[in-house]
């Protein structure tokens, strides 16, 4: 019998059929992340995509999470206010985040605030991705909530690689899953540009994202060896 690579990571979008924004993104979502460049993650199949459909009453159809599934689980929901407004929904929602709740730290809820109060209309009691907030140019909402998946799928393989490479330890602890992803800046310092250009992006990625950045001469304590 033929072996099926098993993906590094599982991923499910949810959103309300009147919400033509969350059916457009994710489209966007499955054409940046369902490709080459994230084959053979972790020595398996890379990222794979489900998504929530809606029958003819605008009802949502039974999203068929695989929880048995032998890597991280992330459900994605693009949460509007049709979303809210809609009693099935809602109950629909609340339900996947009470399933959530019962798993362990490889399976997260990842709900997006599409316009202003949802976090509060639907008191989910999760962190939500702010898009409501964000620039009005649409492109650059897509463009940073691309970034901000990214971020938070490299956060879930990396808490399920510690998980596989220390079976002996029970818990996976706050400080280890809050730790922000490094970001290494090597560059040189033989032109006028060497040190202007990796300043420029460390700045930019302390202003726009969650990660973090490693640069030499702010985070080598001085009188250290420079390997």
């Amino acid at each position: 019998m033929k072996n099926i690579p098993i993906p590094s990571l599982l991923v499910y979008v949810v959103w309300h059929p009147n919400c033509e924004q969350g059916a457009h993104m994710a489209r966007q979502i499955r054409e940046h992340f369902c490709t080459d460049r994230f084959r053979n993650v972790i020595g398996q199949a890379g990222i794979d995509m489900m998504f929530q459909r809606a029958d003819v009453h605008g009802f949502p159809i039974s999203l068929r999470v695989n929880w048995q599934a032998e890597c991280p689980i992330v459900i994605v929901a693009m949460i509007d206010d049709s979303f809210v407004q809609d009693a099935e929904w809602v109950g629909y929602i609340h339900a996947l985040n009470t399933e959530v709740s019962t798993r362990s730290l490889n399976t997260n809820l990842l709900p997006v605030a599409m316009e202003p109060g949802i976090p509060n209309k639907l008191e989910l009691g999760q962190q939500f991705l702010r898009w409501d907030k964000w620039d009005s140019v649409d492109e650059t909402r897509e463009q940073r909530l691309i970034r901000e998946f990214g971020y938070e799928f490299a956060r879930m393989v990396r808490r399920y690689l510690y998980v596989l490479n220390h079976p002996e330890k029970k818990q996976f602890g706050l400080g280890q899953h809050l730790e922000k992803i490094q970001v290494f800046l090597s560059h040189t310092k033989r032109d006028r540009h060497g040190e202007k250009i990796p300043e420029a992006m460390r700045l930019w990625l302390h202003k726009n994202s969650a990660l973090s950045s490693f640069l030499d001469i702010h985070d080598i304590p001085g009188g250290d060896a420079i390997l």
